[in-house]
């Protein structure tokens, strides 16, 4: 599977990825084609038009052509028919399968076991565009009567329905059960075509019933401003039977698109009867709202509809079921255990939560093989919230992020990204998880290429509303890649002023510069918690204690499977160790460390390995030696050294010990600071405390290290 390759993303790649193989890859079409297109189709938020639209680039391929009447019309057939039969057809043209052998013909269409396919998919834009709409009806037509001759009703219907100028009240029923069929099998797509075709003919009585079945496949493919605009005039109607089958997936739909569950509409459908039918419904759309707005982070919001969750559970007939559905769910967002009953309720979405808090547990491998080999998640078993969601492409995105989650909490990023990369290009993965995807896309590119990629971006357009996220962690990361601790940990501070924001999932950021103390990470798998306070106590280490703490570190960094995790602690060890003289022992760590890395595929972190190695070979034996000389200073050299310090020191004992490293005596720096000699000898004995020396010569020594290898 190709991986996304747009320099300039403007559309989602499963757009972009769609538009070029209807286009052969032909990228002048393709850019044409993505410039005709809405804002929200680039998106993926509206369905494309089927076929695309013809423009000059394909206009100009098909107009050279040289064609008999005969085979135009065979391409315009096979344009317009719903399915590739030789049979159909042959039958339709009215010519055998040596004619089209003999002829032009073959050269447009591939023929192989019974079926045809384009050759060129620009030629079948070419041929239902370029002609008239009474010729695509007779077409229509002649194709009703080829598929009665074999008895396929199914298809015979979809083309009578093309066929059909003005509408036919008599169809929107039929049409509505080849939508199901369709939806049953999986074919979202088909069955959203055949449901807006229903609604085109349904009159009063059928059409909200249409748009409930447009709108909840609209949804399944992801496609959320079509969604909306078949179920706002059913959710603000009078129709109380179509409103019931709407709310749940209205709901999702709201929520993901705008970033926030639709509290009016909920409540504004509430039944005010015991008995009324409608609760089981309304109880799925609630629990749907709070699952939802867990993710998001909403907290408060989860727990108030949790709370209705359970108080409707009793009236929907099935006590405890919506409650067991969603406790998970909403447990999982929220950092907290939840006991799983064992089997818990049908449907993927169950399936994915454990597979997830099984990664959680510290087991991503056991997670994966649930959802390579679960039924819940291949669609045998029924969604318990929404009708038909357990086969639609959406429920397949969340399936491929999660499995591109659970891969990078294992530790294997390659696999990761290329998973993400092949999904992106025919699944709306930006949507699942409140976007998480765009976040872990950006994480990986970062990891491995040390630098925002094509990827990310492309799915930051696709994605609708903004995630909660930590871009200042990746912009800090960026700079700590290439070298830039200081500017890395100015990036940390900020985020950490900011609140700390962060996707549904915490991914790996970054904690080796920057404050020592960062907010509480509730969901994250054991590894990164474990990392996450083994490279805390590394940092906070003092002199005294330094040996000891130096040992635990590494005998406890043994225990993280992730090689990713470890190498990060491997990594700041050995860094540790360099800034303290301790050259064996930091070689040995960031050896360790770009081995780990490279297994991890962890390219970026591996040349940062390898620029800190590198500076022990630029020092050769010197590096054995104290260096007691103050540090030249040219612009800041010693920010790395206040980088690193700022978080032990306070803000005056952080300016003594920058201008001792700078070379100045105590009564310089006395001048300087407007204070007494005696306030700059005790600020210095508090320094040499906190960072663990015994002098000015071992503060300027230290300084020099941290500078170099930092």
């Amino acid at each position: 599977m190709p991986s996304v390759d747009i320099e300039t993303p403007t559309a989602s790649p499963e757009v972009v990825h769609h538009v070029r193989e209807a286009c052969a890859q032909d990228l002048r079409a393709t850019a044409e084609v993505l410039g005709l297109l809405s804002e929200d189709q680039r998106r993926g938020l509206r369905s494309l038009p089927d076929p695309l639209p013809l423009v000059p680039s394909i206009q100009g391929l098909g107009d050279a052509l040289v064609l008999d009447p005969w085979e135009r019309d065979a391409l315009l057939v096979a344009a317009v028919c719903i399915d590739d039969r030789m049979d159909v057809l042959l039958d339709v043209i009215g010519r055998s399968m040596d004619d089209v052998l003999a002829s032009t013909l073959s050269a447009h269409l591939a023929l192989v076991a019974g079926r045809f396919a384009f050759a060129d998919a620009r030629m079948r834009i070419w041929a239902h565009e370029s002609a008239t709409l009474n010729e695509r009806t007779r077409v229509h037509e002649r194709l009703v009567a080829g598929y009665t001759r074999i008895g396929d009703a199914r298809r015979s219907l979809w083309h009578r329905a093309l066929s059909t100028m003005q509408g036919d009240p008599a169809l929107a029923n039929p049409l509505l059960l080849l939508s199901a069929d369709a939806e049953r099998t999986g074919d979202g797509v088909w069955a959203y075509a055949v449901a807006r075709e229903a609604a085109s003919h349904a009159d009063a009585r059928v059409l909200d019933r249409a748009r409930v079945a447009a709108g909840r496949c609209a949804l399944g493919a992801g496609w959320l401003e079509d969604a909306l605009d078949w179920f706002r005039p059913v959710i603000g109607g009078d129709d109380l039977g179509a409103i019931r089958d709407a709310l749940p997936a209205f709901v999702v739909a709201s929520t993901v698109r705008h970033g926030v569950a639709p509290s009016a509409d909920l409540l504004q459908h509430r039944p005010n009867v015991s008995l009324d039918p409608r609760w089981s419904a309304y109880g799925r759309a609630v629990a749907l709202a709070a699952s939802l707005s867990a993710e998001r982070g909403h907290r408060t919001e989860s727990r108030q509809w949790f709370v209705a969750v359970r108080e409707i559970d009793s009236r929907a007939g099935r006590p405890g079921r919506l409650t067991m559905a969603v406790a998970e769910w909403c447990a999982l967002f929220a950092g907290a255990e939840q006991e799983m009953p064992e089997g818990g309720p049908p449907g993927p979405a169950w399936a994915l939560s454990s597979a997830l808090r099984l990664g959680l547990d510290g087991d991503p491998a056991a997670g994966l093989r649930l959802l390579a080999g679960s039924e819940r998640v291949s669609g045998r078993a029924k969604d318990s919230l929404i009708v038909g969601r357990e086969r639609s492409r959406l429920m397949h995105a969340h399936r491929a992020v999660a499995e591109a989650i659970l891969r990078f909490w294992s530790g294997d990023l390659r696999a990761s990204r290329s998973g993400l990369e092949e999904a992106a290009l025919r699944l709306p993965i930006a949507l699942p998880f409140a976007g998480v995807a765009v976040s872990l896309a950006r994480r990986l590119e970062l990891a491995i290429d040390g630098h925002e990629g094509a990827l990310s971006a492309a799915l930051d357009i696709a994605c609708p509303a903004t995630p909660p996220g930590d871009r200042l962690v990746d912009l800090g990361l960026k700079a700590y890649l290439e070298g830039d601790s200081e500017q890395a940990a100015a990036h940390l501070r900020l985020w950490v002023e900011r609140g700390a924001p962060s996707p549904a999932f915490v991914l790996p950021g970054l904690d080796e510069v920057g404050p020592v103390e960062l907010p509480d990470v509730p969901i994250a798998p054991p590894d990164a918690l474990r990392a996450r306070a083994l490279r805390r106590r590394i940092r906070a280490a003092r002199e005294h204690a330094w040996e000891r703490d130096h040992r635990e570190a590494a005998e406890a960094s043994r225990e993280i499977v992730s090689p990713f995790e470890r190498a990060r602690v491997e990594a700041l060890l050995g860094t540790v160790c360099a800034t303290r003289g301790e050259n064996a022992p930091a070689l040995r760590h960031l050896r360790a460390a770009r081995t780990l890395f490279s297994d991890a595929g962890a390219d970026a972190w591996t040349r940062s390995v390898d620029m800190r190695l590198s500076r022990f070979g630029e020092q050769g034996e010197s590096a054995a030696q104290p260096v007691t000389a103050p540090i030249p200073v040219s612009g800041d050299p010693l920010g790395v050294c206040r980088t690193a310090w700022e978080p032990l020191l306070t803000e005056r004992e952080l300016a003594v010990a920058m201008l001792v490293a700078d070379g100045c005596t105590n009564r310089e720096i006395a001048a300087r600071l407007v204070v007494s000699v005696r306030t700059v000898e005790v600020h210095l004995g508090r320094v040499f405390v906190k960072l663990d020396i015994r002098g000015r010569g071992e503060l300027i020594a230290l300084a020099h290290r941290t500078s170099m290898h930092l």
